[in-house]
């Protein structure tokens, strides 16, 4: 995926997130104690807002695993982390910022690729204000991350490639995402 961006639907009325694009986790840094995990995001825009769903198949996961996207929109970077023990937690600027109650919910299923464990979060665009964020407009790009980590490991995946030269850590995994038009 280097130099290619991530097409990220932005949409005015409410979608249904399963009906959004995946971007799956395939870059592998390090080797994981319980071996590699499937694992894929989906994300898009809606009426201003950021909806984000992390899907995660792992039937047992350590409550220290968590998935995370770290966005860029507009002048601030957008820090969203997901527990694997239903815990949430967003950073904006760097700065630790409550998530509104109800903005995220996580569920567990199986499907045919197995047992997963999911969170889904809706954060609409006054919540993006007062993080001094901003969803970017169609045609716009915008960098980000998108990873799964265990608290307890080194090894990380991610769904961009490590640039080389660069200290292997999942942050410095960073893509292009371009908003569809």
């Amino acid at each position: 995926r280097m130099g290619m961006a991530v097409w990220v639907t932005c949409a005015q009325r409410d979608v249904e997130i399963e009906t959004l694009p995946v971007v799956k986790l395939t870059q592998w840094y390090g080797t994981p104690g319980r071996d590699t995990v499937y694992a894929y995001a989906r994300l898009c825009f809606c009426r201003g807002g950021l909806w984000l769903q992390m899907t995660v198949f792992d039937g047992a996961p350590p409550a220290t695993q968590t998935a995370q996207a770290l966005l860029q929109l507009g002048d601030r970077w957008l820090d969203l982390c997901f527990a694997a023990d239903g815990q949430a937690s967003c950073r904006c600027g760097g700065a630790d910022m409550p998530l509104p109650a109800g903005a995220c919910a996580f569920g567990a299923g199986q499907d045919e690729q197995g047992w997963y464990w999911q969170a889904t979060c809706r954060l609409d665009a006054a919540f993006l204000a007062r993080c001094g964020a901003a969803a970017p407009r169609p045609g716009q790009t915008f960098a980000g991350a998108l990873f799964l980590q265990d608290a307890l490991e080194e090894a990380f995946g991610s769904a961009f490639a490590l640039p080389p030269a660069q200290p292997c850590r999942p942050q410095n995994c960073l893509g292009q995402f371009a908003v569809a038009q």
